[in-house]
């Protein structure tokens, strides 16, 4: 989530923008480091998880 209000705001924004060529609805970021020492089935459940959060579905 972003920060909400001021220029903080309109600062992540304008980095979604230069990354990705807009606004995401949704962004999902996943620690590298616990990823590195997962299975895949947990990666994949992990993944599926976030999804869900988001909304998203298979």
């Amino acid at each position: 989530m972003f920060n909400q209000g001021g220029w903080k705001k309109a600062r992540q924004e304008q980095q979604m923008r230069d990354w990705f060529g807009c606004v995401p609805v949704y962004l999902i970021t996943i620690d590298a480091s616990y990823c590195e020492n997962t299975t895949d089935r947990e990666f994949c459940r992990l993944i599926e998880h976030e999804w869900g959060r988001a909304g998203c579905r298979w």
